[in-house]
């Protein structure tokens, strides 16, 4: 069951996860992720995203043990990345390219869809040491008028704009 939740700390989960004792073997739920896709009666398939393990057990039966993910989450390298020193931009810098400075951060840049964006920052902007790097991005989405950062069915980091039916339309 995937479950989406915009108000929590990990927007999107994934759990009820149940897979073979090969197959649970094989896994690092450290480092190897995982692509759910949906198949419907014709055939059609869909990728639900992609999800990074988090709470694994092993149930042991006399077959062997059978690999369990109660709970599976797609940004923990957002949530779980505080920035070791403060990140600041000055008054008149372009936000996006903030935005791009931090996902650069995470080595993410080759997996990440930023629309363009014209806006930059007001005043100076400032971020303690310890914050974590969604944190800031959730920030800098705001004051470009973009909806939250999010990782898309396609495994993406996507940073879009919101739609303005006023401005869209001229």
């Amino acid at each position: 069951q995937i479950s989406a939740d915009t108000t929590a700390l990990y927007k999107r989960t994934l759990s009820g996860v149940v897979m073979t004792p090969s197959d649970g073997a094989s896994l690092d739920p450290f480092n190897d992720r995982i692509r759910p896709t949906m198949v419907l009666e014709t055939g059609d398939e869909y990728d639900l995203g992609v999800f990074a393990f988090a709470d694994v057990s092993y149930r042991r039966y006399t077959f062997g043990r059978i690999f369990e993910a109660n709970s599976l989450v797609d940004q923990g390298v957002l949530v779980d990345t505080p920035r070791p020193t403060s990140f600041s931009v000055s008054s008149g810098s372009s936000l996006r390219d903030a935005a791009l400075a931090v996902i650069a951060e995470l080595g993410m840049s080759t997996i990440a869809d930023v629309d363009a964006c014209t806006l930059t920052a007001r005043g100076a902007l400032a971020w303690r040491g310890g914050t974590s790097r969604l944190q800031i991005l959730e920030d800098l989405a705001k004051l470009m008028l973009f909806y939250p950062p999010y990782f898309a069915a396609n495994g993406r980091l996507k940073m879009q704009g919101v739609p303005i039916p006023l401005l869209d339309a001229t």
